[in-house]
């Protein structure tokens, strides 16, 4: 049988099948037309990413949660880890393979000639970028900045923030669209797209993410913004992202560990968040210990421990099962790395993490 790409798109049309294929039935919820999923996208709980036959009779994706968008061979890839552009073969045999079909490599219709992939930016050509947007979105007293500067005084947040150069995005509308304007105007498209904060919609370069209003600069040992992580105030998810291409080569807070003294201890916390709660929760201690952010339990790399060698550390992550089962792991890296001392420091009775713990001393002040 011979086929092409349309071939295979076809005969992966219905969504209840699809979903069983790559595994994606479990937990899924029958909607009109289709069915509903948890996005491979993002971690979710609650299914939001819809799976229908569209009107060519080929399964179409959309994902409520984070905006992905596709085809099958969108799906295909995605659940593979496979990189449609520069894996479109692999992916095509995959979905071929699903179908249950043999795909004759002799016979295949021509494909589409890969789009250009974008080289990602050095971190000082990104930190040169970001700088204006940063600055434009300073947490000051304008309307455009108001509900991030709300949310973070509710945490007591706002001044460990602003300390940190973290700023906002305006809320979706004009404001968005008027700072991606300047920053196309004054570094060029390319460049903007380079950065993995603004992404190709129906050819158009629009911010990638616009609900994840709050800004994080996360830095090299330097100083270098190296990236800039995006925080949601809403409930939707997913709750944090980073820019495509552009996840975080250091813990955050790294920049803090050139100048303290050899003798500082190290904490270990999880995100960006918690490490301004933890340093105002040390506020006044004496031991001039660094508190630095792994981007989620999973976001643990080995060499981060190299950076508690010859130091005490402190794995501070939150008080729950997903913190808990990792204790032992950062510890025995950091022992592996040359830490002299490990402990163990959890979130008071009662907080999940350090920002609960924070919360709960400003209620009992």
């Amino acid at each position: 049988m011979t086929l092409e790409v349309a071939d295979v798109r076809r005969s992966l049309s219905d969504p209840r099948r699809v979903a069983a294929l790559l595994g994606l039935d479990r937990g899924a919820l029958r909607m009109r037309g289709g069915l509903a999923v948890c996005c491979p996208w993002h971690k979710e709980k609650t299914p939001s990413c819809s799976l229908s036959t569209g009107r060519d009779g080929t399964l179409r994706v959309r994902c409520f949660g984070c905006g992905e968008t596709g085809d099958v061979l969108t799906l295909v890839a995605e659940v593979r880890g496979l990189d449609l552009r520069r894996d479109f073969h692999a992916v095509l045999e995959e979905a071929a393979a699903l179908a249950g079909v043999e795909l004759p490599p002799e016979r295949l219709a021509p494909l589409p000639a890969p789009a250009r992939e974008l080289p990602a930016l050095e971190d000082a050509v990104f930190d040169e970028l970001v700088s204006p947007m940063l600055n434009s979105g300073r947490l000051d007293g304008s309307p455009t900045v108001a509900p991030v500067v709300r949310d973070l005084v509710a945490r007591g947040l706002l001044e460990a923030a602003r300390a940190d150069g973290w700023a906002a995005l305006p809320e979706l509308g004009q404001g968005q669209a008027a700072r991606l304007r300047f920053c196309v105007d004054v570094f060029g498209a390319e460049l903007v797209e380079r950065s993995g904060l603004a992404t190709r919609r129906r050819g158009d370069l629009a911010w990638a993410w616009p609900r994840h209003l709050v800004c994080i600069p996360w830095r090299t040992p330097a100083g270098l913004v190296q990236t800039v992580q995006r925080r949601r105030l809403d409930p939707g998810e997913p709750k944090y992202v980073f820019p495509s291409g552009r996840r975080p080569r250091f813990p955050y807070g790294i920049e803090r560990l050139r100048a303290a003294p050899a003798a500082s201890p190290v904490v270990f916390v999880e995100g960006a968040v918690d490490v301004l709660a933890r340093r105002v929760l040390d506020f006044g201690r004496s031991d001039g210990r660094v508190v630095l952010g792994v981007p989620g339990v999973d976001g643990w790399r080995v060499e981060f421990a190299t950076y508690a060698r010859g130091r005490v550390a402190y794995v501070a992550t939150d008080a729950d099962e997903s913190g808990e089962r990792v204790v032992e792991r950062w510890s025995d890296d950091l022992y592996a790395a040359g830490a002299r001392e490990v402990r163990r420091l959890a979130p008071p009775e009662g907080s999940k993490d350090w920002c609960d713990a924070l919360g709960a001393r400003r209620a009992a002040a």
